[in-house]
């Protein structure tokens, strides 16, 4: 027998004190979310948004089928919701650039590249972010003291600089070209898009390290060039032939 888990009941009380709307409402009210990394989630609603950390294990499902409340209770699950404005804090952005919240608010579009890295895209343009917090970020935040603990790293590369010592594919697009005629595209894999235009598709790989984003948070543009993303384009056809 499946039963089937609703997010009230997965958050059975309320949010810490720092948000003060229940999981399942935030989910409720929500225009968009996306997986940012394990067991983070970032979720927009029509006025702001979240970076909210799920912590839950087995056991809790397991007691959930099994209808053990004992299980379920030693095995707790906590949902802390950051609101990105507060999450980003001090980021480091370039001059001209908009920094994370402001992406997301602006956005048409967002979905996950890897763990820890998103593809944001807005009416005009498309940035490339990575974004890292640990455990003791949220913890520290849900006891109402953040600054405790190490700050999140949060840095936005516009796509034509993410690309820019990148190999062009054969047919001259670019990886910011394909997703500037892009009518959609979706995670495949860890590092792995498909994205699709008005007349084909193709499947990317994406590989790029922190020190590169490291290097354009402080402008090295040397250590930018030693540390450049690696990506390659095929088109669907010669994927699956």
């Amino acid at each position: 027998m499946i039963r089937y888990l609703a997010a009230a009941a997965l958050l059975a009380t309320p949010l810490a004190a720092q948000d003060t709307k229940p999981f399942d409402e935030v989910i409720d009210e929500s225009i968009g979310y996306v997986n940012i990394g394990p067991g983070l989630l970032l979720v927009e609603d029509d006025e702001s948004s979240r970076i909210c950390q799920i912590r839950v294990n087995d056991g809790y499902f397991f007691g959930y089928a099994a209808g053990n409340q004992a299980a379920m209770d030693a095995a707790k699950p906590e949902v802390i919701c950051v609101p990105t404005p507060i999450f980003v804090g001090n980021e480091a952005t370039p001059a001209g650039d908009k920094n994370f919240a402001d992406l997301i608010d602006d956005s048409i579009g967002y979905t996950t590249i890897g763990s820890g890295l998103i593809l944001i895209e807005d009416d005009l343009s498309s940035n490339v972010c990575r974004v890292q917090a640990d455990d003791a970020y949220f913890s520290a935040f849900a006891a109402g003291d953040a600054s405790t603990a190490q700050a999140p790293m949060v840095v936005c590369v516009p796509t034509p600089t993410f690309v820019e010592l990148s190999a062009v594919p054969a047919d001259g697009r670019d990886f910011n070209t394909l997703v500037d005629e892009s009518i959609g595209y979706v995670n495949v894999g860890d590092g792995m898009l498909l994205i699709e235009d008005d007349e084909s598709s193709v499947i990317c790989r994406v590989m790029v390290d922190d020190q590169y984003f490291k290097a354009y948070a402080d402008a090295n543009t040397d250590l930018m060039a030693e540390a450049a993303p690696v990506i390659t384009c095929v088109g669907t056809p010669d994927f699956i032939e």
